[in-house]
């Protein structure tokens, strides 16, 4: 399961998606010199994510203003745990 919060300072709430449904987890395709990246990236607007994934034909989205490095190592780190076996906590 992936929980990801949409929060600020602490407050928020937490969606959680099983790894199963997860497809297509990715950087997101932007073109840093459209208006309306400009505007999603402004320190004003509550935007700014930076990767996603589908889940049950759902676009979901996260990682509010990362840098290029951090959202690359945090896409790596996340790639490489949906790839080890996780167990079924339904068996317990």
């Amino acid at each position: 399961m992936i929980t990801i919060k949409n929060s600020v300072l602490g407050y928020g709430r937490a969606h959680e998606f099983f790894i199963e449904n997860v497809q297509s987890l990715g950087p997101l395709t932007i073109d840093p010199s459209s208006w309306t990246w400009q505007l999603n990236d402004s320190f004003w607007v509550m935007g700014g994510e930076r990767l996603g994934f589908e889940h049950l034909g759902k676009r979901v989205v996260f990682g509010k203003g990362l840098s290029d490095t951090e959202m690359t190592d945090l896409l790596r780190t996340l790639k490489e745990a949906l790839k080890r076996p996780h167990r079924d906590l339904r068996d317990q």
